[in-house]
């Protein structure tokens, strides 16, 4: 193989690659929320967690479709028909919701035993665990559901 047919290759090739950099932008949701002024950034393939203004509660994968529509679950959703969206971590919550009900069950169980063999306050034991166990199930949310809610969406590319 000569030298200028190289050359022509490797231009071919690097030109290719420039190319498919260039379009390998990526999508974001922008949200921003002017009551309390926070913007936050979802990028696309990110566990979201929705509710919109029907009240639909939704969580999965976010996929941006273009600049007013997104799909969840293969189902199309609109931004204006969003009510409120937040980032939903899977790790974060498996965790906590596990560890909590691993440990109120714990909590309980020695309450339960304490009070078969007689020991002393098995209540103070109890009570506790089933909080945990209480609180494994049905974890605490961090922003309330309001219908009114007036957020401000829209699709950035970076």
């Amino acid at each position: 193989m000569n030298h200028p047919q190289l050359r022509i290759y490797l231009i071919f090739f690097l030109l290719i690659g420039s190319i498919s950099f260039a379009q390998s932008q990526q999508r974001i949701l922008k949200v921003h929320n002017p009551k309390t002024g926070q913007t936050i950034k979802i990028k696309e393939n990110k566990r979201v967690k929705l509710i919109t203004k029907d009240g639909t509660k939704m969580k999965g994968k976010i996929q941006i479709l273009d600049n007013e529509q997104i799909t969840l679950k293969k189902k199309t959703i609109n931004l204006s028909d969003i009510a409120q969206i937040r980032r939903s971590p899977w790790i974060g919550s498996a965790l906590t919701s596990g560890l909590a009900l691993y440990s109120g069950a714990t909590l309980f169980g020695i309450g339960v035993i304490a009070g078969v063999f007689g020991g002393s306050q098995p209540l103070l034991w109890m009570i506790p665990g089933a909080g945990l166990i209480y609180l494994g199930i049905n974890p605490l949310s961090k922003t309330a559901y309001v219908p009114d809610n007036d957020l401000q969406l829209e699709v950035i590319t970076q």
